[in-house]
């Protein structure tokens, strides 16, 4: 368990629900028709194999920084730790950072970057006072920067999932 609070569980638990919501928004495809016509729809099936199968880590490895291909732009700040990891599903890699800067700093931040990477966002429900959530798709990722206020500082939690 990091400091943080998230363990290898929840990360797969988060991991399985970005995949299978990614798998739910392309479950359909439209069929493109002439126009003035409705448009038809066609059932795509998704993958299938036993759900425990699939959820397996075929590996995984802990990181001593930051990947130099994350595709989230890293705030400033000490990396607290890290992993990737890869099962049938798709892969998922986290990472933490805490920054000395006010949670308001950083999640203004994280709108802007995230947006100029290219991520289309939707900001989570808030939790409270001194908590901030955004998730984000681009290119079959999903991405999750969560933040929490600690102290005069901001815990950051990275995580983008690609689905197999």
């Amino acid at each position: 368990m990091t400091q943080f609070g998230f363990t290898k569980q929840m990360a797969c638990i988060g991991m399985a629900i970005s995949i299978l919501g990614m798998a739910a928004q392309s479950g359909i495809a439209q069929q493109q028709g002439k126009p003035g016509e409705k448009p038809k729809y066609q059932k795509i099936k998704p993958k299938t194999g036993n759900w425990c199968d699939l959820a397996k880590d075929t590996s995984r490895s802990e990181l001593s920084a930051p990947p130099a291909n994350f595709p989230i732009p890293a705030y400033s700040g000490r990396f607290m730790g890290g992993y990737s990891r890869t099962c049938g599903l798709g892969s998922n890699t986290s990472v933490d950072i805490a920054s000395t800067d006010n949670i308001d700093s950083v999640l203004n931040w994280y709108r802007s970057g995230l947006k100029t990477a290219g991520w289309q966002l939707q900001e989570g429900m808030p939790g409270g006072v001194g908590v901030g959530n955004i998730s984000g798709y681009k290119d079959g990722m999903t991405c999750r920067v969560v933040l929490r206020s600690a102290g005069k500082g901001t815990n950051i939690h990275l995580s983008v999932t690609k689905k197999q």
